[in-house]
């Protein structure tokens, strides 16, 4: 077996929730990007938007199909952690990244 042990992954329910549930998080700033989000947290520099490939499950599948990768550990994009935010609400922000992983 073959597996991938590190793999990034944005789901696109994150980035629903993340549009619905903007006012849970005040120091976050979402930028709309090319139908994609960039973030400001705390008013620092905004990131990358996130990549399509990202949250590509169909592509990603394909993709470790096409090289012989049986599975993905994934983890979070780290440019979104937002280590910038206050603790509370970092730790909200933290909660619904990890709902979505």
């Amino acid at each position: 077996m073959i597996i991938d042990s590190h793999a990034h992954l944005v789901p696109p329910s994150l980035l629903d929730s993340i549009r619905s549930e903007a006012s849970r998080f005040p120091s976050v700033r979402t930028i709309e990007q090319d139908g994609s989000l960039a973030f400001s947290f705390a008013g620092a520099k905004p990131t990358r938007p996130v990549s399509k490939p990202l949250g590509d499950m169909t592509g990603r599948a394909a993709w470790m199909a096409k090289n012989g990768i049986d599975r993905q550990v994934v983890g979070g994009w780290v440019d979104m952690f937002g280590y910038e935010l206050p603790a509370a609400e970092g730790a909200a922000w933290a909660r619904l990244i990890n709902t979505h992983l």
